[in-house]
């Protein structure tokens, strides 16, 4: 029964993921479902030399990451979100002991992952991810890193802020 419990409380995370309020930029071009690369894209530099995030769009999630695996491969989805097409590829990873909640969003809504982390309490920094308590599941823990052009949002419950930021940049160091 907690299995179940934990897992509604994951799969209700993955809803409110999809029903947040967005932002004011005005949608740019859609990302496609059908531009699933098989090889993950590589990063770019910027003006400043600091390395530009991964770009979402055509980013496939793995079959395992760092001794968690799902029995599912993800495959994209087109939806939409807040009014902006998306491509929402979501898996739930086990190690055995436990089970988390990935969703790789590319979306060109450039607020979204904002709107994301400002549903958060007790938010933290762990490497690049930013974690804490989704507002709606006290008992979870949400990390979320960026994507030129979406997001990876990692969510569980019984894991520290610190485990699911280390998991969810293993996750993003995988895809690059």
């Amino acid at each position: 029964m907690g299995f179940l419990k934990h897992s509604l409380a994951i799969g209700g995370t993955a809803l409110a993921v999809l029903a947040l309020a967005g932002c004011a930029d005005p949608p740019a071009p859609e990302p496609s479902a059908s531009s699933t690369a098989a090889s993950p894209s590589s990063p770019a530099s910027s003006a400043s030399g600091s390395p530009s995030p991964l770009a979402a769009e055509g980013l496939v999630l793995p079959a395992q990451i760092a001794g968690w695996s799902t029995r599912e491969s993800p495959t994209p989805a087109p939806t939409t979100i807040d009014n902006s097409s998306a491509v929402l590829q979501t898996g739930l990873y086990t190690d055995g002991t436990g089970t988390r909640l990935v969703t790789l969003i590319a979306t060109r809504d450039k607020g979204y992952l904002e709107s994301q982390r400002r549903r958060t309490t007790g938010s933290t920094t762990v490497g690049a991810s930013h974690c804490g308590t989704p507002q709606d599941v006290p008992d979870a823990t949400t990390c979320t890193r960026e994507l030129t052009g979406g997001l990876i949002q990692v969510t569980a419950t019984g894991s520290t802020a610190e485990e699911l930021g280390a998991f969810t940049n293993d996750l993003y160091d995988a895809l690059g």
